[in-house]
């Protein structure tokens, strides 16, 4: 009895590779999603930024996207304490101008408003009520996501 020791043709293991590609993606994204599953909102909400990379008291400018009925419209973050963030749409309440962050005080350029930046609430000037503010928590991989509006 003769045995052969039959090496597959290259075609053949050509034709292997795609699915062996396709498989590893596959794995691959089931493994991302199933490590974030916990943070299942971080997908519907966006992250916003590394959460270590902000300092207390600083801020940052954002856009929203992602599911948020501010979709597209910008946003400011505030880090308000350790563990507590702020955020909200940066948008004058008073004619819709895009207001920016100046010292510890939110500004719109048109009319001079003024927004306190731990809270929204107006401070000064036009503007007939504070700033909208979005709910923002911390995921466990260490993102600021929103969470909803408010």
């Amino acid at each position: 009895m003769e045995t052969t020791n039959a090496q597959p043709s290259r075609r053949h293991f050509l034709s292997l590779i795609p699915g062996v590609v396709g498989a590893a993606s596959v794995a691959s994204a089931v493994s991302v999603v199933a490590a974030d599953d916990a943070d299942a909102a971080a997908i519907k909400w966006p992250n916003i930024i590394l959460a270590s990379s902000l300092a207390v008291g600083a801020s940052k400018s954002f856009t929203f996207n992602g599911k948020s009925q501010y979709a597209g419209y910008p946003g400011i973050l505030y880090r308000v304490s350790k563990t507590a963030f702020n955020a909200y749409v940066a948008v004058c309440t008073h004619n819709g101008c895009t207001v920016s962050v100046s010292g510890k005080s939110i500004i719109c350029p048109c009319h001079r408003g003024s927004f306190s930046l731990t809270s929204g609430a107006v401070t000064g000037g036009p503007p007939p009520r504070a700033l909208y503010a979005a709910k923002v928590a911390v995921n466990t991989s260490g993102y600021v996501y929103w969470v909803k509006d408010l």
